[in-house]
């Protein structure tokens, strides 16, 4: 079975499904931009090829320079209204998107286990 992958991929919620995503994104040559809150974590996604986008929320303005009918869009955060609001003209722009969220493992637990 082939994949045909977009020539960007911007991953929202840059976790274990995201970083599982954009391994397979890189290993086929697409760009692969991210998300993430914390500068730390700067390092390591670059050191796997990924373009980092530190800032302490994700609006449309962050996501917004990235996005065109050429980029696959991965968000995996949890749902939490504001956000999604602010997203969806962006997907809607997009060649494709995808929102994955694992909160029904966690219920109210809002990502904490």
């Amino acid at each position: 079975m082939s994949t045909t992958w977009p020539g960007r991929l911007v991953v929202v919620g840059f976790g274990l499904v995201g970083r599982a995503v954009a391994r397979r994104a890189r290993a086929a040559g697409v760009e692969v931009v991210a998300t993430t809150r914390r500068e730390e974590r700067r390092a390591s996604l670059e050191a796997e090829g990924v373009h980092v986008v530190v800032a302490p929320r994700v609006t449309a303005e962050v996501i917004a320079p990235w996005v065109d009918e050429g980029t696959a869009l991965l968000a995996t955060f949890p749902p939490d209204g504001p956000t999604d609001a602010a997203l969806a003209p962006l997907a809607a722009r997009c060649g494709a998107s995808v929102y994955i969220s694992s909160t029904g493992v966690y219920g109210d637990a809002r990502g904490v286990v």
